[in-house]
């Protein structure tokens, strides 16, 4: 009786093993299943976010492009930024249905109606971004156009006026917006990547633990089979070690198959690495392209102070030949009053002319009258008349050389008054671009307090990838361990089916 309580209890403890082992084997593989879709989430998300990345980039390239056009100076500048802009244009839109819509990362995030409601308002802010732009396409022709045909310089003004209005009250609020809802679609990727990484870590350590409890109970069982011989119940053991060998290859195919699972599981997280650093390094180009719009920003902002400088200098000398102008055309004036006083002496010389004459006809008239002793007063009269008539002459010859005088000075009144219009027109076209010049400033230092703010956010951004690619780092470390672990199992299992089959022999023997 006590022999076969011992054989029923040695049995007994062997069935408890083998049952222990065998479960502790399938949770390891449903473990390291666990850690594959882990994996397999963290590529899928890092290769939306990678996307997101790259509609940030094109999102800003599409500002400074309609940017642009507004600073263009011929149509065919227009035409081949229009081409880079269409392009574009159709990759967001593509992106933004990848990410929004058939993304699978972003989902562990956002349910699937935030992800379409999401997907929706970012389609609506980015068509209404691009019918801006648009706008300011169709604008900036019309001014080209304009400009060509010579029209007026206040219609051109407007023009320029809605431009730069379209880009500071339209454009930049529209990008901001279509900004803020792609950086909202995947605010929580660096949460969800935590927590994938702290699940991949747990999973680790309890497949690790029954990994060791597999190896554990398996050296209990060879332990176990020694014990046997040394007591000497080899009959009874003969057909349960036979049973038991098939049961430890079917624990070493189950230990093979987990360890094919933690290799495929590493290779994942290779991958996701490398996925990672390549967003890493997305990141850093766009950080750097956005370095260079605040350059370009900078470097306009100064071009502007410059230009307003020059307005104002330019200004300065027109106002000073308004004065000048203003000056010679009193003189003018006065040179005519003087012309006028002139004419009226002539006036006078002429009367006084005339009246000499008739003196000098009524003296010949008494010379005749009187004989021989009114000749020599006759002669006088004559050379007195001959006076006169010369007085007259000269003082119509004056008269028409005054007359002549008066028609220049009246034209030069007139193309002093056009001058002083001309320079009138000149002071205002002068303030309306002093005027826009401010404007353009204003619209220069708000996209380069936008540019500065998505600088900031690009290089937050970055940070924040740096940081899953570390997480990937350390994941790809843990999976390494996982693996060598594995390793280690399937060669403790290899071990343990020898020992088996030399217990075997020994019991056959």
């Amino acid at each position: 009786m006590r022999a076969v309580s011992l054989k029923l209890k040695v049995y007994l403890l062997f069935v408890v093993i083998i049952i222990l082992s065998i479960f502790s084997g399938v949770i390891g593989i449903w473990m390291t299943r666990q850690m594959g879709k882990q994996n397999d989430l963290l590529v899928i998300f890092s290769h939306e976010l990678q996307e997101t990345l790259k509609i940030k980039e094109k999102l800003s390239f599409l500002q400074t492009a309609f940017i642009k056009v507004s600073l263009a100076h011929a149509e065919k500048e227009i035409k081949d930024l229009e081409k880079e802009i269409n392009k574009t244009e159709e990759e967001i839109k593509d992106g933004v249905k990848r990410v929004f819509y058939h993304g699978t990362g972003c989902f562990e995030c956002h349910s699937h109606a935030e992800m379409d409601e999401l997907g929706k308002e970012t389609e609506a802010n980015l068509n209404i971004f691009l019918e801006i732009g648009k706008k300011i396409i169709k604008q900036k022709k019309q001014l080209i156009k304009t400009l060509n045909q010579n029209q007026d310089e206040e219609k051109i003004q407007q023009l320029k006026l809605e431009v730069e209005q379209t880009i500071k009250n339209e454009l930049v609020p529209a990008h901001n917006t279509v900004y803020f809802f792609i950086e909202h679609g995947i605010e929580e990727g660096t949460k969800f990547v935590s927590q994938a990484k702290n699940k991949v870590r747990g999973t680790y350590n309890v497949t690790r633990k029954m990994l060791g409890g597999t190896m554990i109970f398996s050296l209990l069982v060879v332990f176990g089979g020694f014990l046997f011989s040394h007591l000497q119940v080899i009959s009874p053991l003969k057909n349960m070690a036979i049973s038991f060998k098939g049961i430890a290859e079917n624990v070493l195919s189950i230990t093979k198959a987990q360890s094919e699972n933690v290799a495929k599981q590493t290779s994942a997280v290779a991958e996701v690495s490398a996925s990672a650093e390549e967003l890493s390094r997305t990141a850093e180009a766009v950080a750097k392209q956005t370095e260079v719009i605040v350059q370009v920003a900078n470097k306009a902002l100064q071009e502007s102070e410059e230009v307003k400088k020059r307005t104002q200098a330019a200004m300065g000398f027109i106002n000073e030949i308004k004065t000048q102008t203003d000056k010679a055309a009193g003189k003018i004036m006065t040179l005519g009053e003087k012309i006028d006083e002139i004419g009226k002496v002539l006036d006078l010389i002429d009367e006084v002319a005339s009246q000499t004459k008739l003196l000098a006809f009524n003296a010949a008239i008494e010379a005749v009258s009187a004989g021989e002793a009114g000749k020599r007063f006759s002669i006088v009269a004559k050379h007195i008349k001959d006076l006169a008539d010369n007085t007259s002459t000269s003082a119509e010859e004056i008269r028409k050389l005054i007359e002549d005088i008066k028609s220049l000075a009246h034209a030069t009144v007139l193309s002093t008054e056009q001058m002083q219009n001309a320079v009138n027109k000149g002071v205002n076209q002068v303030i309306v671009a002093g005027e826009a010049t401010t404007k353009i400033k204003e619209v220069i230092q708000e996209n380069h307090e936008v540019a500065q703010k998505i600088n900031i956010a690009t290089t937050q951004q970055k940070a924040s990838t740096e940081q899953i690619t570390n997480a990937m780092e350390e994941l790809h470390h843990l999976a390494q361990e996982v693996d060598k672990g594995s390793k280690q199992t399937v060669e403790a299992m290899y071990r343990l089916h020898q020992e088996v089959s030399s217990l075997k022999k020994m019991i056959e023997g």
